[in-house]
């Protein structure tokens, strides 16, 4: 699997467990600031999730198009 690969992963997962955390307050009659904190955790791990991943891809990209103009290199010498 590559480094994009898991990153999307990690991203779906992260996403997943953000429904599921909205999907419990819609859906339970606990205390609404309660479940309120659940709901801000969990967008907060998504944030950050979200910011890792878009620095990943953001290296992953850089280091794809190292790789593109060594190959030009190459083949133009």
């Amino acid at each position: 699997m590559t480094d994009l690969d898991e990153a999307n992963r990690r991203l779906e997962a992260a996403l997943t467990r953000l429904d599921r955390a909205v999907a419990t307050r819609l859906e339970s009659d606990i205390r609404p600031d309660a479940a309120h904190g659940e709901v801000a955790a969990a967008l907060a791990e998504a944030q950050q999730e979200s910011k890792r991943l878009r620095q990943l891809s953001g290296d992953v990209s850089r280091r794809l198009d190292a790789a593109i103009a060594r190959l030009d290199q190459v083949l133009e010498g």
